[in-house]
């Protein structure tokens, strides 16, 4: 299965604010991998991100993405089609991720 990578996509995560505190300083796109779209040594696809606070970021990595998620009430699939969604109309025309949601399945 093909990884699929957007600048564009990871540059509009990052403008985004972040899905804990809702600050938009800072803000890095994490590559969300309990959904299985990567794999030891391999980055999801870029269309698995969500926008954390750096901060939030190396929480999430030192407590781990599903108890982090729990922590924080995120329902990480529902984020993830928020952002895709709103990418789209932005971009309606975007291909990439077009192609990625056949493969996604939230």
């Amino acid at each position: 299965m093909k990884s699929h990578r957007s600048k564009l996509y990871l540059d509009f995560i990052r403008n985004q604010p972040c899905i804990v505190s809702g600050s938009d300083y800072g803000v890095v796109a994490h590559h969300v991998r309990i959904l299985g779209n990567g794999g030891t040594g391999l980055k999801p696809s870029d269309f698995l991100t969500v926008p954390l606070t750096h901060e939030h970021h190396m929480a999430l990595h030192s407590g781990g993405e599903r108890s982090f998620y729990k922590k924080h009430n995120i329902d990480i699939n529902n984020s993830i089609k928020c952002f895709l969604l709103s990418f789209l109309e932005s971009f309606p025309t975007n291909s990439d991720v077009i192609e990625s949601l056949d493969y996604i399945s939230l």
